[in-house]
């Protein structure tokens, strides 16, 4: 009985094995950008014709554009920002994320929304 077991447990071993490695094969041969590419391959007046099931860039930035800015849920008059526990940007700092390095801050309100211009200056200085 058990060397009909280790038998069968060798062969289910083996099965699983070749099994994953053809699912990794499967999953190294994607094309991530395939289903983007069906439309960004397309002639410009094409694409004005279409609607895309996945957006490309410029839609994307677009779309972002035209959402209407809904504020937060903190005062205008609010000085500082603080978690529950306290925390503001010392959480980031404590885990190597650091203002300006992999983080950029900005401060809006229903006031002063985000100004896309501003967002991409400091884009460009500092995470090009």
């Amino acid at each position: 009985m058990e060397l009909a077991q280790h038998s069968y447990n060798a062969a289910f071993l083996k099965t699983a094995t070749d099994q994953l490695k053809a699912v990794r094969r499967a999953l190294n041969s994607i094309d991530e950008d395939a289903l983007a590419n069906v439309f960004a391959l397309l002639h410009s007046e094409r694409k004005k014709l279409i609607t895309p099931f996945v957006p490309d860039e410029d839609m994307f930035v677009r779309q972002w554009e035209q959402d209407e800015y809904q504020p937060g849920y903190f005062l205008d008059q609010t000085p500082l920002i603080h978690s529950n526990r306290g925390e503001k940007i010392r959480l980031y700092e404590n885990n190597g994320i650091f203002v300006g390095e992999q983080l950029i801050l900005t401060f809006e309100s229903s006031e002063q929304p985000l100004d896309k211009r501003e967002l991409e200056l400091l884009i460009e200085k500092y995470l090009i």
